[in-house]
């Protein structure tokens, strides 16, 4: 018996996941669409309006922002640092849903992560 064993059953799991990327509709752009949205928007954080703009930018569901009771509410709820939206953890969201090759994106999760751009990434930075 592996670990895959022990789990719950992982079909309605990860059809629960494909079903909230599609509501998102973050899978259907390119990962540099998604963050070059979010980079026009704010630097480090966005307010409600800032990430509602962000997310019509690139065509994504922007209406559960007005919605605490929606399950994406409840989601992105985690993704606050107090009011605003901490930009970074959307970024790093928008390369994992997002359309891109593998080497795109650990391009771009390198770039996103090494926030003094000196092309080398601390302790600081990826934790």
């Amino acid at each position: 018996m592996g670990c895959g064993d022990s789990r719950a059953d992982s079909g309605s799991v990860e059809a629960a996941i494909l079903k909230g990327e599609d509501s998102l509709k973050w899978n259907k752009v390119t990962s540099k669409k998604a963050i070059t949205a979010f980079e026009h928007r704010g630097d480090n954080s966005l307010s409600d309006q800032q990430l509602r703009v962000a997310l019509g930018d690139f065509g994504a569901d922007n209406s559960w922002i007005d919605s605490p009771e929606s399950e994406l509410f409840k989601v992105f709820d985690n993704f606050r640092d107090g009011q605003k939206f901490d930009a970074k953890k959307l970024k790093l969201l928008a390369i994992l849903i997002g359309k891109g090759n593998a080497k795109d994106k650990a391009n771009f999760l390198f770039d996103v992560s090494d926030t003094d751009c000196n092309e080398s990434l601390t302790r600081e930075e990826v934790s």
